[in-house]
């Protein structure tokens, strides 16, 4: 856990300063993104407003599954709890853990 929220940190440092070397002006030069932001957010927002209370399987959710084709038995399944690694040794094989794909969608 205390690796994922590093990575959180170290990427939003980086993109505000990202945003503020002048990236931020040329995304408000498209006039459509914040527009396309908004509605985003407000579709997530009232989606988790109205979700329900079912404990859902993390591993069939739509951004394991895009990983599971990409990387196929090299995704391990699972976090590495003792040692909280990216990367874990499972049949044998070197595997990419949950935390891994975690820490890459940050």
């Amino acid at each position: 856990m205390a690796k994922a929220l590093f990575a959180g940190i170290v990427s939003a440092i980086l993109f505000r300063f990202i945003f503020a070397l002048g990236l931020a002006s040329a995304l408000d030069g498209l006039g459509v993104v914040p527009g396309l932001l908004g509605i985003v957010l407000t579709f997530c927002g009232v989606r988790q407003l109205t979700a329900q209370e079912d404990h859902c399987d993390v591993t069939q959710t739509l951004l394991v599954r895009g990983f599971r084709f990409l990387l196929g038995d090299r995704l391990g399944e699972f976090y590495d709890e003792e040692g909280e690694g990216l990367l874990a040794v499972s049949k044998g094989r070197v595997c990419v853990t949950l935390l891994g794909v975690v820490i890459f969608l940050l």
